[in-house]
């Protein structure tokens, strides 16, 4: 059930049957605590997420990547980058490998900070790690290669991204404008205008 309502976006309806459930005396499993640990990240709530993982932690209950980036999400979403950083030595400590959603995570944190230096680390840690990235970190990669005014690495980002053929945020697009213009590829940047009309490079705007 509160599986359910976090799936369906739910998240406050989905910590009250995690509250509830509780309160009735159900000693909920893993999975249960993984989707209320979830709900409290949507809501902002990290401190209501550690909580759930101590409990986790004291019933002795085996943790996965999902118990985990859930943890480490909910710091980042509220506004607890360098414990979110921390929590993935914790996670590595205890065994479980990071996946793409750790990384995204982490790697959206900092570049919504401006840390485009940490941005840029982290995805190059996950590269070297063997783990592929996903259209959207590609993204918050080639945001933050923008940020440190990296042409080069945006246009090779930006191949790789059109080359997964999936859909690509305006942001994204006039970054890639951008670095166009910037390293003398002048053909394809007008390519890109055309392909996104109204679509605005940082120096248009």
């Amino acid at each position: 059930e509160i599986s359910a309502f976090g799936r369906q976006g739910e998240w406050e309806w989905a910590l009250d049957t995690f509250q509830r459930l509780q309160d009735d005396g159900f000693v909920p499993n893993l999975q249960a605590r993984n989707s209320a640990m979830q709900a409290c990240r949507k809501s902002g709530m990290w401190e209501a997420a550690l909580a759930i993982f101590d409990t986790i932690r004291e019933d002795k209950l085996e943790t996965n990547v999902i118990t985990h980036t859930s943890m480490l999400g909910a710091f980042v979403d509220g506004g607890q980058l360098n414990s979110a950083l921390d929590w993935l030595r914790v996670m590595e400590s205890d065994g479980i490998k990071p996946n793409d959603l750790t990384y995204r995570a982490l790697i959206l944190g900092a570049q919504a900070e401006g840390n485009w230096t940490l941005a840029l680390s982290l995805f190059d840690e996950m590269r070297q790690k063997g783990i592929k990235p996903d259209g959207k970190t590609m993204e918050a990669a080639i945001l933050a290669c923008q940020d440190g005014e990296l042409w080069g690495a945006v246009v090779e980002l930006f191949t790789e991204l059109m080359d997964k053929r999936q859909f690509i945020h305006d942001r994204v697009f006039a970054a890639a404008i951008r670095a166009c213009e910037a390293v003398g590829k002048a053909g394809w940047a007008e390519q890109l205008r055309n392909e996104r009309p109204g679509c605005l490079s940082s120096r248009d705007g």
